[in-house]
């Protein structure tokens, strides 16, 4: 098995963080993505997480956005998503906005470990400015595979 902390199998999808943070406060996290083609499969997977967030400034709100990730090994296994989950976002909203984020999640190795990482960005819902992060858990709720054809690079 190969690995490389810049990442070898992408996870592309969508990311919806719902986050209250006054400068403290919590935040939710749902991701529904889908791998890239590997050995004649591709995995599909739903992923939660929840924990305290802290920022600088005020909001109250829901990023709605796309993501892409990369996982630091060359295989899929889905368990990878359990673990902790990291957030990083800067919101500027009147009431809609624009919003982006980088993410880290899975790997049960916390801080320390590679997990899967990457960003990505989206609309905001919700009024407030600033930026802000979160660590909580996550936790892999659906997982499923598809057949695919591979193409080489």
């Amino acid at each position: 098995m190969l690995t490389d902390p810049l990442g070898l199998v992408e996870w592309n999808g969508r990311m919806t963080v719902t986050e209250v943070t006054f400068p403290a406060g919590a935040a939710t996290v749902v991701f529904e993505l889908t791998s890239e083609c590997v050995n004649g499969l591709k995995a599909n997977v739903e992923v939660w997480g929840v924990g305290p967030a802290f920022g600088a400034g005020i909001f109250a709100g829901l990023n709605y956005g796309d993501v892409s990730l990369n996982d630091h090994y060359d295989d899929i296994d889905m368990t990878r998503f359990r673990g902790t989950v990291q957030i990083y976002t800067a919101t500027l909203s009147p009431g809609i906005g624009l919003g982006l984020y980088s993410v880290r999640v899975g790997e049960d190795g916390g801080l320390g470990s590679y997990g899967i990482h990457g960003s990505g960005g989206g609309v905001v819902f919700g009024p407030g400015a600033g930026v802000s992060t979160m660590l909580g858990s996550s936790s892999l709720v659906d997982a499923s595979f598809d057949q695919c054809e591979c193409t080489a690079n």
